[in-house]
């Protein structure tokens, strides 16, 4: 019986160890977080390997977007504007009126996307349906913001 227990002890005392060890390392105050912002403010997708950063924190045309995106050296740049499908993979379908994880720090509905249809018409996110997308004139300015995307280096 005095086996098991110290058994029990030193596994438990293992236990403790590699999980206060393993929080510590992580960097973040959440444990399984998929989203972890460094230092630089890049935003970390664990599921998807992909690194965001948020843009500027205004209102937006997409050809300033656009801009902004292309000028963007954070970290060694190589930033794009993202994709629907990106975009639809970080709408997590809670967390308020946005569906989108407060890390990204989004004070807006929608987010512009790098597409484009035709010569004249791009895509924009639109966070609280989820989803559903429209296009839109690239010099009008909607209650729209930019994030920048990039794949893990």
């Amino acid at each position: 019986m005095k086996q098991y227990r110290i058994f029990s002890v030193l596994f438990i005392s293992l236990f403790l160890f590699l999980n206060i060890g393993c929080a510590q390392k992580s960097g973040t105050a959440k444990d399984n977080a998929r989203f972890v912002k460094d230092s630089e403010g890049v935003i970390t997708d664990s599921s998807t390997g992909l690194q965001w950063f948020s843009g500027p924190d205004r209102i937006m045309s997409w050809n300033e977007a656009k801009a902004w995106v292309s000028s963007l050296d954070v970290d060694k740049g190589n930033w794009k504007m993202p994709t629907m499908v990106e975009l639809k993979g970080i709408a997590t379908g809670k967390y308020g009126k946005y569906q989108i994880d407060p890390i990204f720090e989004l004070d807006s509905c929608c987010v512009w996307s790098g597409e484009t249809k035709e010569s004249s018409f791009v895509w924009v996110f639109h966070f609280p349906y989820g989803p559903t997308t429209w296009n839109i004139n690239a010099d009008a300015t909607l209650n729209a913001r930019t994030l920048a995307v990039r794949s893990r280096k």
